[in-house]
């Protein structure tokens, strides 16, 4: 059979007729095949026609190569005598997610897996494409922003080193996406292909009529670069040399990769992609059968080392029929123009589709579980969601988790709150690298203090946690005249100095305290007032004083106590009066435990209206250097249950009335010298029996001696009478 190309679809004129036919195809390449047709019909709707399925069949002798697609142009071009031109271009179902443009998020999912959910959300069955890779790493986070699905998918295996070609058959088109140099199969029929010219005669097809071979400079060395927040002492790094140099080195930072094994990989694919094209042979075929992906063998070609094999990576079909559609017997003419590498080249596809770049920060709203108003990992991260997300969940899977940049010092801590508006920037524009910069206010989360009314008010200030209803707080009023620094805390305020504090007021200060103030000073407090101090005390006052305690007053001291005033001294007490001690009390009482001792440098005087009480469970022993005077206005009472002893060097006793001397048994005086009883008035002595005993005794009455017992006895050795006038009446026995 002759060479000829049909053109199948069901919309078309039966007498479509292809005069030109150009298919451009490549490893990693989305095919484009520009078919022109020709019929009488004028009237073609182009638009029916787009996004229908089409092929084209070439058959020459007994070789058949269909290529199918799908129509994303139809074009009128020009009338050719009674035939009308038109133009369909055919591109696989793949193209078509170049018209999705979006942006959404994909996490703790491989390549793979990420690469199917998008092509089977643009509608492509899952047979559209054959798999020949292993899934790898899983990513934490991997975004589509502002890209075409198709960009999206491309940059995807080419950042992973995976390449894929298409089959075509007369019903439809297969993708195959591979890793391994093992997915690269001899083309259909015999692989050899033959260097050689055409010359006259039947013409051959698996021949190669014109070739060219070029060699140039590549990259022979790769280093990648990357860090890793969880490690960030450690910069994992992987490098790679070609054999024969490592001159040519293209270093990249960051270069997506945290482990050494995905290191090592990721740069022989990069090194593998740019040193593909180190050997180039171009040339030209005949032969149909040519494919991206496939390998062949060429031999007789001159110089001898142009022999051997290699692998397809482009290939260029042009058919042409200047008589189609006519009924005049053409030439039709079909030629290959293809690209290919040695047959031990590796082949790894160039990273050219662009990676999206964030150039400046995204606005979002951190997210969590329901109820929950904080929600951070152990490493403070937050979750948020992007406006732009119109697929993911306003809740903790609404992204991955994502570092929140705090303020520059070691320590600082703030967390952003569930229903914060932040802004988010990436690391080197990338979207997979997410931290969360800082808060931005808006209509539902407003400024603490209404403005412009405060506008000259700056605050720190967080709220209680869950449910709100309190906040801490620190405000700076920066408004002059009304300068302020306030800090506020909602429950507990704990103030930590690791060495010295200091705290200078110019003016004032007022603390206020609702319930108890407990103060702990490890070594010696100082406290210097300028003025006056006042303490006003409610309920009890203790003070407890491990040593010693001095208190200086340099004037007057003044207590006023409203009801009991204890003091309790285990030890000596000692009180040093330079001047008069007056203590004024409605009644006291003193309880010494063991000795009181009373040292008085002057005049001890006590004073008192009432009455003065003295109970001594033991001996009293005063002992007075010079005299004891007691003036006593009213009665004086000694209740003595024992003997009282008086020891004086001599003993008066003086009254302005009478004395009595009253004893419940004996009673004796006994004077070491002469004793003198002189009475004004009348002296009796009256008793049972009363017995003068006496060395020698001498009655004198300066008028009358009266004697007058019931029985009356004188005994001595001499007894007489001298008289004026003796008188002696009754019995009188005189022996």
């Amino acid at each position: 059979m002759r060479l000829s190309a049909t053109i199948s679809h069901g919309g078309l004129p039966t007498d479509s007729g292809v005069s030109r036919l150009q298919v451009e195809e490549g490893l990693s390449r989305l095919f484009v095949a520009d078919v022109e047709c020709v019929s009488a019909d004028p009237d073609w709707d182009l638009g029916a026609l787009l996004g229908t399925d089409a092929s084209v069949s070439v058959v020459d002798r007994d070789a058949v190569r269909h290529f199918h697609g799908v129509v994303e142009e139809a074009e009128y071009l020009q009338r050719r005598g009674d035939l009308f031109v038109y133009r369909l271009r055919l591109q696989p179902r793949l193209q078509g997610l170049a018209h999705r443009l979006r942006s959404r998020i994909f996490q703790d999912q491989g390549s793979v897996a990420v690469i199917k959910e998008v092509l089977s959300g643009a509608g492509l069955p899952d047979d559209a494409v054959c798999w020949g890779v292993a899934e790898g790493p899983a990513r934490e986070y991997c975004t589509q922003w502002r890209e075409s699905e198709l960009a999206f998918v491309l940059r995807l295996l080419e950042d992973a080193g995976m390449f894929f070609w298409f089959e075509h058959s007369a019903s439809g088109h297969v993708m195959h996406v591979a890793d391994s140099p093992a997915a690269h199969q001899p083309m259909e029929g015999s692989v050899g292909l033959s260097f050689r010219t055409r010359e006259g005669g039947e013409a051959l097809r698996d021949i190669v009529t014109r070739v060219t071979y070029t060699s140039r400079v590549v990259p022979d060395a790769v280093t990648l670069r990357d860090w890793n927040w969880l490690t960030p002492q450690v910069l994992p790094e992987a490098k790679l040399s070609a054999p024969e140099g490592g001159a040519l080195e293209q270093y990249e930072f960051p270069s997506g990769f945290v482990s050494a094994a995905a290191g090592k990989q990721r740069a022989a694919d990069r090194l593998t992609a740019l040193r593909a094209r180190q050997r180039v042979l171009r040339g030209t075929t005949p032969c149909l059968r040519l494919a991206p992906g496939r390998r062949f063998e060429l031999f007789d070609a001159e110089p001898a080392p142009l022999n051997g094999g290699y692998l397809l990576l482009e290939v260029r079909h042009v058919y042409e029929d200047p008589t189609a559609g006519t009924m005049a017997d053409g030439d039709a003419h079909y030629r290959a123009e293809f690209t290919a590498v040695p047959g031990a080249v590796e082949f790894r596809p160039p990273r050219v589709t662009p990676r999206p770049r964030i150039n400046g920060k995204e606005l979002a709203v951190v997210t969590g579980p329901a109820g929950e108003e904080i929600h951070v990992d152990e490493f403070g991260r937050v979750k948020v969601h992007f406006y732009w997300d119109r697929e993911g969940k306003v809740d903790d899977t609404a992204s991955c988790w994502m570092r929140v940049q705090q303020q520059n010092t070691a320590g600082s801590q703030i967390l952003p709150r569930v229903g914060w508006e932040v802004e988010v920037g990436f690391l080197h524009g990338d979207p997979d690298r997410p931290v969360v910069m800082q808060k931005v206010y808006n209509a539902e989360t407003m400024p603490p203090y209404a403005l412009p009314d405060n506008l000259m008010q700056s605050a720190l200030q967080s709220s209680s946690t869950p449910g709100g209803g309190g906040t801490n707080e620190v405000r700076l009023n920066d408004g002059n005249g009304a300068m302020e620094f306030f800090l506020h805390a909602q429950k507990d305020l704990s103030l930590q100095a690791g060495h010295n504090l200091t705290e200078q007021i110019a003016v004032d200060e007022a603390v206020q305290v609702t319930s108890d103030s407990t103060s702990s000073i490890g070594a010696t407090e100082d406290v210097s007032i300028g003025g006056n101090q006042s303490a006003s005390v409610t309920g009890m006052l203790s003070e407890d004083t491990a040593g010693t305690k001095k208190v200086v007053v340099s004037a007057m001291d003044q207590w006023g106590v409203g009801a009991m005033h204890a003091t309790h001294v285990k030890g000596a007490r000692t009180e040093n009066v330079g001047g008069l001690r007056n203590v004024l009390a409605q009644k006291v009482s003193e309880t010494f435990n063991a000795d009181l001792t009373t040292s008085v440098g002057g005049v001890l005087s006590i004073n008192t209206v009432g009455a003065i009480v003295e109970a001594v469970a033991g001996n009293k022993t005063e002992l007075v250097a010079g005299a004891k005077v007691e003036k006593i206005t009213g009665s004086k009472a000694e209740n003595i249950g024992a003997a009282k002893v008086m020891t004086a060097g001599a003993v008066n006793i003086k009254t302005g009335k009478d004395l009595t001397l009253a004893s419940g048994g004996a009673m004796a005086i006994t004077t070491g010298g002469p004793m003198s009883i002189q009475c004004g008035k009348d002296f009796n002595l009256s008793g049972t029996t009363v017995t003068i005993t006496v060395g020698k005794a001498t009655v004198k009455a300066g008028a009358k001696l009266e004697a007058s017992p019931a029985s009356m006895k004188l005994k001595g050795s001499t007894v007489g009478g001298d008289g004026a006038n003796v008188k002696l009446k009754g019995t009188i026995q005189y022996k």
